[in-house]
């Protein structure tokens, strides 16, 4: 409950320099992820959340061990390595090459890279206002 709540929400650095995934391997990365993780990635879709999972297969099981997001949910998955690596986006989305990944190794052997999934709820343009009602913020913000 976040008007009960005392806790302060805590700091984060933002860096908007970096771009979908080519820049993002020292820190954790944000899957802005469809509410089933992996959205489209074994049918149609190409955009953000389903170029990280082919570029990072590992990510792929995901889809079989994770249920539905729900409100107050967001999905950790540490140590993904990249295979792939890619140009474009969506309909100009092509497979490049193979992509050694040299990202160092935790004391366990994962590659040192963390993955958050979060849904975010979809606005559509004929009903937009409804994000600014207060159980909507509330749910974004509980999500990030």
């Amino acid at each position: 409950n976040l008007e009960q709540s005392t806790k302060p929400i805590t700091t984060f650095e933002f860096n908007h320099d970096l771009c979908l995934l080519k820049d993002g391997c020292d820190y954790s990365q944000v899957d802005f992820a469809h509410k089933y993780i992996g959205g489209g990635v074994l049918d149609q879709g190409c955009v953000q959340e389903e170029i990280l999972f082919v570029c990072c297969p590992e990510l792929i099981v995901s889809k079989l061990i994770c249920a539905k997001l729900a409100d107050n949910e967001a999905i950790v998955i540490t140590g993904i390595e990249q295979y792939n690596e890619y140009s474009g986006y969506a309909e100009k989305f092509k497979w490049q090459c193979s992509h050694e990944d040299r990202q160092n190794r935790d004391k366990y052997g994962r590659r040192f890279r963390q993955i958050l999934a979060m849904d975010a709820l979809y606005f559509h343009w004929s009903n937009k206002k409804s994000q600014y009602e207060k159980n909507k913020i509330d749910r974004e913000i509980c999500k990030a």
